[in-house]
């Protein structure tokens, strides 16, 4: 097995190294989810659609004598025939390496993440039904990524391609070797880091923000060479405990938690927002995610009870 750096490697050796560690780790959790579809006019939601798609998320820990190694992912994609033709997907993976302190507290030593989403480029709701008239039977394009970040650098690769319409969300693994052999055949980007900034990903800040047990806390991860802020608020949401404990998802209803969530892009300080639900006292994945995918929609990432 290789060992991690303390040093950036070639991003070759860590995409080998992301693959052998991540096939080695148990899987502590995976969650299933249904994906639905809200049309919003002014921010006013006109239209819903459940069970456009679905998704997937994956949680695990492994220990090392001295490393815990974090593997988190989140996969999800349309369903065809219930989006009228629409096949859109996309995956994120992520390992974070973390070293225990002599304070026996964690902190982050090395990220790698690979991630691929299928081409989204409408702006309105004119240009989505265009798409939906002729979405069917078209390949398309398919932005890939990866990288590796350590304390003084980031190393990353990008690539686009397009894949046979045939492909769908649920054909993810048999797509993943031949976007990484296409990715990994372009050259790296490197780009030096601040030594005060932790070598830590999206989906790991995010995790460990939720679990920090603070009603606000704030964050800076690293994606693609740039750098974003993530801040994040918590707080008790009784209705949407009841709600989910009437769906099934919760037996403890008066633990569930809405999380706000901002980030900010550090280099052009363009802004997401997102929301989330989850058990207080619990890590884990969320119960629920909702994302302004555009202006006109939003995505509601659901568990399946």
């Amino acid at each position: 097995m290789p060992i991690w750096s303390r040093r950036s490697v070639l991003l070759a050796a860590v995409a080998r190294l992301f693959a052998e560690r991540t096939a080695e780790s148990p899987i502590a959790a995976e969650t299933g989810y249904r994906a639905d579809a809200v049309i919003l006019l002014f921010g006013i939601p006109i239209f819903t659609r459940k069970g456009v798609g679905s998704g997937i998320g994956v949680y695990a820990e492994t220990m090392r004598g001295e490393e815990r190694e974090i593997t988190l992912e989140f996969s999800a994609g349309s369903d065809p025939k219930a989006a009228k033709g629409l096949n859109r997907y996309g995956s994120i993976r992520e390992v974070v390496v973390e070293r225990m302190t002599p304070g026996r507290q964690p902190i982050a030593v090395q990220a790698s993440y690979f991630g691929f989403m299928t081409s989204s480029p409408e702006e309105s709701r004119e240009q989505a039904q265009r798409v939906l008239n002729s979405a069917a039977g078209v390949d398309q394009p398919c932005t890939t990524v990866e990288g590796s970040i350590d304390p003084t650098e980031s190393l990353t690769r990008k690539t686009t391609l397009s894949v046979p319409s045939s492909h769908s969300w649920r054909s993810l693994r048999q797509l993943t070797p031949p976007l990484q052999t296409a990715v990994r055949s372009t050259l790296p980007k490197r780009r030096a880091r601040s030594s005060n900034m932790p070598p830590v990903t999206f989906l790991y800040s995010v995790i460990r923000g939720i679990g920090s047990g603070k009603g606000k806390s704030e964050s800076v991860y690293s994606y693609m060479g740039d750098d974003y802020r993530l801040r994040l608020e918590q707080k008790p949401d009784p209705a949407a405990g009841r709600r989910m404990h009437e769906a099934g998802l919760t037996r403890t209803p008066d633990r569930v938690m809405v999380v706000q969530g901002l980030i900010t892009n550090l280099s052009n300080d363009k802004k997401t927002q997102f929301r989330l639900w989850r058990h207080d006292g619990n890590a884990g994945l969320p119960l629920r995610i909702e994302y302004h995918a555009r202006a006109f929609l939003k995505l509601i990432f659901e568990q399946q009870a």
